[in-house]
């Protein structure tokens, strides 16, 4: 996995560093050992999750509802998601929407553009995704999902 690292060069210069590694603690001990003292660590995916930590989390639910709005009335997937980027006004949710409908513009199916943000879309949200691509009924599947966030939070 890929890691961004803050750390100290021996020199007393704070940089970041770029690593490759099996884990956090290999990533650190690593650099550790060529005198790097390590300040914080990020792993590539929390890089291009903007709000991971933040009380504000991607709205799956709302995006979910408001998709099948858009697909319900007859728009293309492609052009849906395109039309949610438009209407965000946040611009971490704006740019993984710009990004999920380049990854559909290049061909990939909705699920493995999807995947490309799993601090965003859980695994489960993916694998119906998934599902529903090999039935062809993305509709009712977003649904049935809607349905389930809206349980799991009435149980919160």
């Amino acid at each position: 996995m890929r890691y961004q690292l803050k750390a100290i060069t021996q020199e007393g210069r704070v940089e970041s560093v770029n690593f490759q590694a099996a884990d956090e603690a290999s990533a650190v001990q690593q650099l550790e050992g060529q005198g790097y003292t390590i300040l914080s660590v990020k792993t590539k995916s929390e890089l291009f999750a903007p709000w991971r930590g933040m009380r504000a989390r991607f709205p799956v639910a709302l995006f979910s509802q408001e998709l099948l709005v858009l697909l319900n009335a007859g728009l293309p997937l492609v052009v849906a998601i395109e039309t949610l980027a438009e209407k965000e006004k946040r611009e971490d949710l704006k740019t993984v929407l710009d990004r999920i409908a380049g990854i559909l513009r290049q061909g990939r199916s909705f699920s493995a553009a999807l995947e490309q943000f799993p601090h965003a879309f859980a695994p489960l949200y993916v694998a119906t995704v998934r599902a529903a691509e090999k039935t062809s009924d993305l509709g009712p599947a977003l649904s049935r999902y809607v349905a389930y966030e809206q349980q799991l939070e009435a149980i919160r």
